[in-house]
């Protein structure tokens, strides 16, 4: 096959669609089980900013996990 000829074009930009495809499908499987700890974590700190119990920006993931079961009673309404 010549390199000049739009096949191998074709067969390159096919090729590298493939691969790029798989890389991302790839991290996004693996960054699943993070993605859902970091929503959790998001949550937990926005209702301790709501109720005052932390300052905004001044945390990090281990004081908000602390004072959130510390504090916080989950109550079904």
């Amino acid at each position: 096959m010549q390199r000049d000829s739009a096949s191998f074009t074709l067969l390159v930009a096919t090729v590298l669609c493939v691969v790029c495809s798989v890389l991302v499908a790839g991290a996004a499987v693996l960054l699943r089980p993070r993605q859902e700890a970091n929503k959790v974590l998001d949550r937990q700190k926005n209702v301790l900013i709501a109720a005052g119990l932390i300052e905004r920006g001044k945390t990090d993931k281990e004081q908000v996990k602390k004072v959130f079961d510390e504090r916080i009673e989950r109550q079904l309404i």
